[in-house]
Protein backbone atom coordinates (compact mmCIF):
# COMPACT_ATOMS: atom_id res chain seq x y z
CA UNK A 1 0.00 0.00 0.00
CA UNK A 2 1.30 3.43 -0.96
CA UNK A 3 2.25 5.68 1.94
CA UNK A 4 -0.46 8.38 2.20
CA UNK A 5 1.84 10.76 4.10
CA UNK A 6 4.38 13.20 2.72
CA UNK A 7 6.63 14.42 5.52
CA UNK A 8 7.60 18.05 5.17
CA UNK A 9 10.16 19.51 7.59
CA UNK A 10 9.14 23.13 8.10
CA UNK A 11 12.59 24.42 9.07
CA UNK A 12 14.19 22.78 6.04
CA UNK A 13 11.50 24.09 3.74
CA UNK A 14 11.74 27.66 5.02
CA UNK A 15 15.53 27.74 4.70
CA UNK A 16 15.49 26.20 1.22
CA UNK A 17 12.81 28.56 -0.16
CA UNK A 18 13.55 31.84 1.66
CA UNK A 19 14.78 33.69 -1.44
CA UNK A 20 12.33 32.10 -3.86
CA UNK A 21 9.50 34.02 -5.47
CA UNK A 22 5.94 32.68 -4.96
CA UNK A 23 5.76 30.98 -8.34
CA UNK A 24 9.07 29.16 -7.76
CA UNK A 25 7.93 27.96 -4.32
CA UNK A 26 4.65 26.70 -5.78
CA UNK A 27 6.44 24.82 -8.56
CA UNK A 28 8.93 23.41 -6.07
CA UNK A 29 6.19 22.16 -3.75
CA UNK A 30 4.41 20.41 -6.63
CA UNK A 31 7.65 18.71 -7.67
CA UNK A 32 8.51 17.59 -4.13
CA UNK A 33 5.00 16.18 -3.61
CA UNK A 34 5.22 14.37 -6.93
CA UNK A 35 8.51 12.80 -5.87
CA UNK A 36 6.90 11.59 -2.65
CA UNK A 37 4.13 10.06 -4.75
CA UNK A 38 6.17 8.58 -7.61
CA UNK A 39 9.63 8.19 -6.03
CA UNK A 40 11.36 10.31 -8.68
CA UNK A 41 10.64 12.87 -11.40
CA UNK A 42 10.91 12.80 -15.18
CA UNK A 43 13.93 14.59 -16.59
CA UNK A 44 11.88 16.50 -19.13
CA UNK A 45 10.76 20.12 -18.88
CA UNK A 46 7.37 19.59 -20.51
CA UNK A 47 6.52 16.69 -18.18
CA UNK A 48 7.71 18.70 -15.18
CA UNK A 49 5.55 21.61 -16.30
CA UNK A 50 2.59 19.25 -16.54
CA UNK A 51 3.22 18.10 -12.94
CA UNK A 52 3.19 21.75 -11.87
CA UNK A 53 -0.02 22.37 -13.83
CA UNK A 54 1.64 25.09 -15.89
CA UNK A 55 -0.53 26.71 -18.56
CA UNK A 56 0.77 27.06 -22.10
CA UNK A 57 1.14 30.84 -21.67
CA UNK A 58 3.20 30.27 -18.49
CA UNK A 59 5.62 27.71 -19.92
CA UNK A 60 8.41 30.14 -20.80
CA UNK A 61 8.32 31.54 -17.26
CA UNK A 62 8.36 28.01 -15.80
CA UNK A 63 11.29 27.05 -18.00
CA UNK A 64 13.24 30.11 -16.84
CA UNK A 65 12.42 29.54 -13.15
CA UNK A 66 13.36 25.88 -13.34
CA UNK A 67 16.69 26.53 -15.08
CA UNK A 68 17.68 29.42 -12.82
CA UNK A 69 16.31 28.28 -9.45
CA UNK A 70 14.91 24.78 -9.22
CA UNK A 71 17.23 22.66 -11.33
CA UNK A 72 19.99 22.86 -8.72
CA UNK A 73 17.62 21.33 -6.16
CA UNK A 74 17.59 18.01 -7.99
CA UNK A 75 20.13 15.42 -9.10
CA UNK A 76 19.89 12.79 -11.82
CA UNK A 77 19.73 9.18 -10.62
CA UNK A 78 20.99 6.04 -12.37
CA UNK A 79 17.74 5.76 -14.30
CA UNK A 80 18.05 9.27 -15.69
CA UNK A 81 15.25 10.63 -13.52
CA UNK A 82 15.39 13.57 -11.11
CA UNK A 83 15.46 13.37 -7.32
CA UNK A 84 15.72 15.82 -4.47
CA UNK A 85 18.25 14.18 -2.16
CA UNK A 86 16.61 15.15 1.13
CA UNK A 87 13.16 14.08 -0.05
CA UNK A 88 14.74 10.82 -1.21
CA UNK A 89 16.19 10.25 2.24
CA UNK A 90 12.83 10.88 3.90
CA UNK A 91 11.11 8.48 1.49
CA UNK A 92 13.66 5.75 2.20
CA UNK A 93 13.40 6.22 5.97
CA UNK A 94 9.62 6.08 5.73
CA UNK A 95 9.78 2.89 3.64
CA UNK A 96 12.09 1.26 6.19
CA UNK A 97 9.75 2.27 9.02
CA UNK A 98 6.66 0.91 7.26
CA UNK A 99 8.44 -2.33 6.35
CA UNK A 100 9.62 -2.79 9.94
CA UNK A 101 6.09 -2.24 11.21
CA UNK A 102 4.70 -4.63 8.62
CA UNK A 103 7.34 -7.27 9.42
CA UNK A 104 6.57 -6.92 13.12
CA UNK A 105 2.88 -7.52 12.47
CA UNK A 106 3.60 -10.55 10.28
CA UNK A 107 5.97 -12.03 12.86
CA UNK A 108 3.38 -11.58 15.62
CA UNK A 109 0.84 -13.43 13.49
CA UNK A 110 3.32 -16.25 12.75
CA UNK A 111 4.13 -16.66 16.44
CA UNK A 112 0.43 -16.77 17.36
CA UNK A 113 -0.10 -19.37 14.65
CA UNK A 114 2.85 -21.47 15.87
CA UNK A 115 1.54 -21.41 19.43
CA UNK A 116 -1.96 -22.36 18.32
CA UNK A 117 -0.97 -24.99 15.74
CA UNK A 118 2.21 -26.46 17.24
CA UNK A 119 1.94 -25.49 20.91
CA UNK A 120 5.31 -23.80 20.38
CA UNK A 121 7.48 -23.37 23.47
CA UNK A 122 9.48 -20.26 24.33
CA UNK A 123 12.61 -21.91 22.89
CA UNK A 124 10.80 -22.77 19.67
CA UNK A 125 9.41 -19.25 19.37
CA UNK A 126 12.95 -17.92 19.81
CA UNK A 127 14.12 -20.16 16.97
CA UNK A 128 11.26 -19.05 14.71
CA UNK A 129 12.24 -15.40 15.27
CA UNK A 130 15.87 -16.24 14.54
CA UNK A 131 15.46 -18.19 11.31
CA UNK A 132 12.20 -17.33 9.57
CA UNK A 133 12.46 -15.15 6.47
CA UNK A 134 9.58 -12.68 6.78
CA UNK A 135 9.92 -11.43 3.20
CA UNK A 136 9.21 -14.89 1.76
CA UNK A 137 6.22 -15.75 3.95
CA UNK A 138 2.62 -15.33 2.82
CA UNK A 139 0.71 -15.30 6.11
CA UNK A 140 -2.58 -15.76 4.21
CA UNK A 141 -1.50 -19.23 3.07
CA UNK A 142 -1.67 -21.32 6.25
CA UNK A 143 -0.64 -24.51 4.46
CA UNK A 144 2.65 -22.98 3.34
CA UNK A 145 3.13 -21.33 6.73
CA UNK A 146 2.69 -24.68 8.46
CA UNK A 147 5.28 -26.29 6.16
CA UNK A 148 7.78 -23.49 6.76
CA UNK A 149 7.49 -23.76 10.54
CA UNK A 150 7.83 -27.55 10.37
CA UNK A 151 10.99 -27.18 8.25
CA UNK A 152 12.47 -24.70 10.72
CA UNK A 153 11.83 -27.04 13.62
CA UNK A 154 13.26 -29.98 11.68
CA UNK A 155 16.40 -28.11 10.67
CA UNK A 156 17.23 -26.18 13.80
CA UNK A 157 15.85 -28.14 16.75
CA UNK A 158 17.04 -31.41 18.27
CA UNK A 159 13.79 -32.92 19.55
CA UNK A 160 15.62 -35.04 22.14
CA UNK A 161 17.61 -32.22 23.73
CA UNK A 162 15.55 -29.22 22.63
CA UNK A 163 18.60 -27.32 21.41
CA UNK A 164 19.83 -25.79 18.20
CA UNK A 165 21.84 -28.12 16.00
CA UNK A 166 24.49 -25.76 14.71
CA UNK A 167 26.39 -28.51 12.90
CA UNK A 168 23.37 -29.16 10.66
CA UNK A 169 23.13 -25.45 9.87
CA UNK A 170 26.79 -25.33 8.90
CA UNK A 171 26.57 -28.39 6.67
CA UNK A 172 23.35 -27.41 4.92
CA UNK A 173 23.63 -23.64 4.57
CA UNK A 174 27.12 -22.30 5.26
CA UNK A 175 29.73 -24.81 4.07
CA UNK A 176 28.29 -24.83 0.50
CA UNK A 177 29.10 -21.11 0.27
CA UNK A 178 32.85 -21.83 0.56
CA UNK A 179 35.24 -23.56 -1.85
CA UNK A 180 36.95 -25.47 0.95
CA UNK A 181 35.17 -28.08 3.05
CA UNK A 182 36.38 -28.21 6.68
CA UNK A 183 37.49 -31.52 8.16
CA UNK A 184 36.02 -32.87 11.39
CA UNK A 185 38.34 -30.83 13.61
CA UNK A 186 37.81 -27.64 11.60
CA UNK A 187 34.05 -28.20 11.59
CA UNK A 188 34.09 -28.15 15.39
CA UNK A 189 35.83 -24.76 15.26
CA UNK A 190 33.26 -23.52 12.75
CA UNK A 191 30.50 -24.74 15.04
CA UNK A 192 32.02 -22.84 17.97
CA UNK A 193 32.35 -19.73 15.81
CA UNK A 194 28.71 -19.89 14.68
CA UNK A 195 27.55 -20.45 18.26
CA UNK A 196 29.48 -17.36 19.42
CA UNK A 197 28.15 -15.24 16.56
CA UNK A 198 24.57 -16.19 17.49
CA UNK A 199 24.67 -16.42 21.26
CA UNK A 200 27.41 -13.97 22.24
CA UNK A 201 27.63 -11.43 19.41
CA UNK A 202 23.83 -11.48 18.89
CA UNK A 203 23.86 -11.69 15.09
CA UNK A 204 20.91 -13.45 13.53
CA UNK A 205 21.20 -16.26 11.03
CA UNK A 206 19.95 -14.21 8.07
CA UNK A 207 22.56 -11.51 8.72
CA UNK A 208 25.36 -14.08 8.80
CA UNK A 209 24.26 -15.73 5.55
CA UNK A 210 23.82 -12.36 3.82
CA UNK A 211 27.30 -11.22 4.85
CA UNK A 212 28.94 -14.49 3.73
CA UNK A 213 27.22 -14.38 0.34
CA UNK A 214 28.26 -10.77 -0.23
CA UNK A 215 31.90 -11.35 0.74
CA UNK A 216 32.15 -14.58 -1.27
CA UNK A 217 30.77 -12.83 -4.34
CA UNK A 218 32.95 -9.73 -3.95
CA UNK A 219 35.84 -9.70 -6.43
CA UNK A 220 38.46 -8.81 -3.79
CA UNK A 221 37.19 -10.60 -0.70
CA UNK A 222 36.38 -13.90 -2.37
CA UNK A 223 40.05 -14.90 -2.42
CA UNK A 224 40.66 -13.38 1.01
CA UNK A 225 37.73 -15.00 2.76
CA UNK A 226 38.21 -18.75 2.61
CA UNK A 227 37.26 -19.65 6.18
CA UNK A 228 34.06 -19.06 8.12
CA UNK A 229 36.22 -18.37 11.19
CA UNK A 230 37.38 -15.08 9.68
CA UNK A 231 34.04 -13.47 10.56
CA UNK A 232 35.01 -13.22 14.25
CA UNK A 233 38.64 -12.31 13.56
CA UNK A 234 39.61 -8.65 13.77
CA UNK A 235 41.49 -6.43 11.32
CA UNK A 236 44.36 -4.08 12.22
CA UNK A 237 41.87 -1.52 13.54
CA UNK A 238 40.27 -4.05 15.88
CA UNK A 239 37.07 -4.37 13.82
CA UNK A 240 35.53 -7.80 13.42
CA UNK A 241 35.41 -8.84 9.79
CA UNK A 242 31.67 -9.54 9.99
CA UNK A 243 31.16 -5.88 10.93
CA UNK A 244 33.63 -4.76 8.26
CA UNK A 245 31.82 -6.81 5.61
CA UNK A 246 28.42 -5.48 6.73
CA UNK A 247 29.65 -1.90 6.41
CA UNK A 248 31.16 -2.45 2.96
CA UNK A 249 28.09 -4.34 1.82
CA UNK A 250 25.83 -1.48 2.90
CA UNK A 251 27.99 1.15 1.20
CA UNK A 252 28.12 -0.85 -2.01
CA UNK A 253 24.32 -1.15 -2.25
CA UNK A 254 23.09 2.19 -0.90
CA UNK A 255 23.83 5.57 -2.46
CA UNK A 256 25.23 8.26 -0.24
CA UNK A 257 22.59 10.71 0.88
CA UNK A 258 22.90 14.44 1.44
CA UNK A 259 21.84 15.92 4.76
CA UNK A 260 21.54 19.44 3.45
CA UNK A 261 17.77 19.46 3.49
CA UNK A 262 15.77 20.34 0.42
CA UNK A 263 18.60 22.60 -0.75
Amino acid sequence: MKDPAALLYIDKWVIATTEMKPDARAYYMDLILSQFDKGSLPNDLEELANICRVRFSEFDNFKQVFKQVLEQKFTTNNEGRLENEFAKEIIQKRERFLKKRSDSGKLSYIIRYAIKKFKATKEEIKIIKQYINIDEIDTKNEQVLEQVIEQIFELYINEDEDEIIYINILEKEIIPLFDLKPNKSQLKNWDDCYRLLIETDKYNHSEIIEVIKWAREDEFWRSNFQSFLKLRNKDKEGIKYIDKFKSKMKNSTQPKLSLKGYE
